[in-house]
């Protein structure tokens, strides 16, 4: 959701943990708050991610088709597109 300069993810995975292969949200975000001025969204290993400098970490925003469709709107929305590959 765009809320002015902001977008606004709901129920982000903020902590993961890889467990025999598979990563797994532990720790679940209710709301970030990016503002789109300074959003500089990364490809990480197929996944859509944020570095919030701010509080030294990455926020894995989505996957595949999701992440695909994330891009479209993060875009449509004057976010510059994702970094890396």
């Amino acid at each position: 959701m765009r809320d002015g300069n902001d977008l606004v993810f709901r129920d982000v995975p903020s902590f993961w943990v890889n467990i025999q292969g598979i990563t797994v949200p532990i720790a679940v975000q209710k709301e970030i708050r990016i503002p789109v001025e300074g959003m500089v969204p990364e490809w990480i290993n197929r996944t859509l991610t944020w570095n919030d400098m701010e509080k030294g970490r990455t926020v894995y925003l989505a996957r595949g088709q999701e992440a695909q469709a994330l891009v479209a709107w993060i875009c449509a929305n004057g976010v510059a597109p994702p970094v890396g590959g």
